[in-house]
């Protein structure tokens, strides 16, 4: 285990291996690093690509994944980017020696319409991933993987 001086929290059994905790590299601080399902689970915000090698997709198939992928990790890098920008916002506004309860507010909710735009994007990312899968890998992928596509952190 690593202590709490170590990046900021703790892992669990097996160091590398564990579950990342808050305060870690993406934990769940006010807005800093990643939070749930944010870029964290491989493909569209859950589904690691090697699920995808048992649905045999085509070279046309695979193409338009990537390009999905491409697209949805574009996007989280901006707006995580810019979340990071709003959370040093929000952090200063606490720090205050008098709090404005209404910009804090303000402030925190400027955060939360960014976490959803990225909950959005994943949402798109399924879609369009969705409708490149015939109807046999699509009923593949519910057998295999039966929660794909619930990943509503």
């Amino acid at each position: 285990m690593m202590g709490g001086g170590m990046m900021g929290g703790m892992m669990g059994h097996g160091m590398m291996g564990g579950m990342m905790g808050p305060g870690m590299m993406g934990g769940y601080g006010p807005g800093y690093g990643m939070g749930p399902g944010m870029m964290g689970g491989g493909m569209a915000g859950g589904m690691g690509y090697g699920m995808l090698y048992q649905l045999n997709l085509s070279p046309d198939q695979w193409s338009k994944v990537n390009g999905i992928h491409e697209e949805l990790a574009k996007k989280q890098w901006d707006i995580t980017g810019k979340m990071r920008e709003e959370a040093f916002k929000l952090r200063n506004l606490m720090a205050a020696e008098k709090r404005d309860r209404a910009a804090v507010t303000n402030q925190y909710k400027k955060l939360q319409e960014m976490r959803l735009q990225t909950f959005q994007a994943r949402i798109d990312a399924h879609e369009k991933f969705d409708s490149v899968l015939s109807k046999e890998q699509k009923e593949q992928l519910r057998r295999f993987a039966p929660w794909w596509g619930q990943d509503v952190q």
